[in-house]
């Protein structure tokens, strides 16, 4: 028996969204991309180089079309956000009502559109990976689902991270 989360979208089911147009078909995209993200939970990578392998759950049955071509991003910390390019002026959207002028600015010019290459990969740019603390030699991260994106850090930061929120866990 299947998990929920590994069921496939059925065709029937696609098919209705098709007709329902264009922003019914984004919103149901969106619902399945939440899905999906919901079912990778944090995922440990070590990069070939400056490739990550995309994990295989975002990869099956109508997911690979979302996380073929996608938006990297520096966010706030050391962390990088992967955003769907389906999703990206979505993402700029949202972030143009929370954000300064000044962050939104930086994103724009931070940011690099990348596609999955033959072997569904993503190459980040190193530029990226040092944003994150990665330097050389440093080859482990962390990818943790967001509302409809991935955040990337390095292994030492999400261990930091986790540990932090730990510590505030136990002062309460």
């Amino acid at each position: 028996r299947q998990l929920a989360c590994e069921q496939p979208l059925t065709r029937n089911m696609n098919r209705k969204a098709k007709k329902r147009g264009n922003e019914t078909r984004r919103a149901f995209l969106s619902s399945r991309l939440t899905h999906a993200l919901a079912c990778l939970g944090a995922t440990h990578r070590r990069l070939d180089g400056s490739r990550v392998k995309v994990p295989p759950q975002l990869l099956q049955d109508d997911k690979r079309a979302v996380w073929t071509s996608v938006w990297v991003t520096p966010w706030l910390g050391q962390r990088l956000r992967i955003v769907p390019d389906t999703h990206w002026e979505a993402y700029l959207n949202s972030i143009a009502a929370k954000c300064s002028e000044e962050v939104k600015r930086r994103l724009r010019q931070g940011s690099v559109r990348i596609r999955l290459d033959r072997n569904d990969r993503w190459e980040i740019r190193p530029s990226l990976l040092e944003h994150i603390g990665l330097g050389k030699g440093q080859r482990s991260i962390t990818l943790v689902p967001g509302e409809f994106w991935i955040e990337v850090f390095s292994e030492a930061e999400w261990k930091r991270q986790i540990e932090e929120a730990l510590k505030i866990g136990r002062a309460h």
